[in-house]
């Protein structure tokens, strides 16, 4: 199902691979910004949710808080896409992370590559970029060097675009960015990052609960 969006994966190091998430999945998962935004309003005292966003605009496991996180860990599309794009028989949650810019909000992100924050030592993960709104240029939305995880930083710079519900998949080592959110719009979305599952973490060991392997292992000829 998936075999045309790996091989555009492999072949820029990015790719939209089209929607993914259903209208009552982006309705419940925004929900889910609210629920994250309160708790951590609450535990950190903050005044106000304004003055919250004002400082916080990424958060960790937000599974941990809002139900919609803990089951968009375990979305049977997102497990084949991965294992599709890996070329693994099983996938691992290693990270899920939670991103926001509000309207007229935010700094921009400088080009980066993800491969020195990931919990693992090889490139055998791919991050995958859910829109819960719809992200052009002007809302912030992410710009790759197309072919640059092969190249260093080859390819002028491309707008990712995207729709609510979509996802965006790019390589440990593609060059990507940001811009700010200069737009009246939210630009929410949520990280995943799935790993082959055969692959150790960098240090210790995974832990059952934060790092879940998902999904029913492929069958191989």
């Amino acid at each position: 199902m998936w075999s045309d969006v790996a091989a555009r994966y492999a072949r820029d190091g990015w790719v939209n691979a089209g929607p993914i998430l259903d209208e009552g999945e982006i309705a419940a998962l925004r929900e889910g910004v609210d629920q994250v935004i309160d708790d951590c309003v609450r535990r950190a005292r903050y005044p106000s949710r304004e003055a919250c966003l004002r400082i916080v605009q990424l958060w960790h496991d937000p599974w941990r808080v809002a139900p919609a996180y803990a089951a968009l860990r375990r979305h049977p599309v997102l497990a084949d896409l991965g294992r599709t794009v890996l070329d693994a028989p099983s996938v691992r949650v290693a990270t899920q992370r939670l991103i926001l810019k509000p309207p007229r909000g935010c700094s921009p992100l400088p080009w980066h590559q993800d491969q020195a924050g990931w919990p693992i030592a090889t490139p055998r993960g791919v991050a995958i970029w859910l829109a819960l709104d719809d992200v052009d240029g002007e809302s912030g939305g992410l710009r790759y060097r197309t072919g640059s995880h092969r190249s260093g930083t080859a390819g002028d710079p491309v707008d990712g675009v995207v729709r609510a519900g979509e996802a965006l998949l790019h390589h440990a080592q593609t060059w990507h960015a940001s811009t700010s959110n200069r737009s009246d719009r939210w630009r929410r979305a949520c990280i995943l990052l799935l790993v082959d599952a055969r692959v150790p973490p960098r240090e210790g060991a995974w832990d059952a609960v934060a790092h879940p392997v998902v999904g029913v292992p492929r069958c191989r000829a």
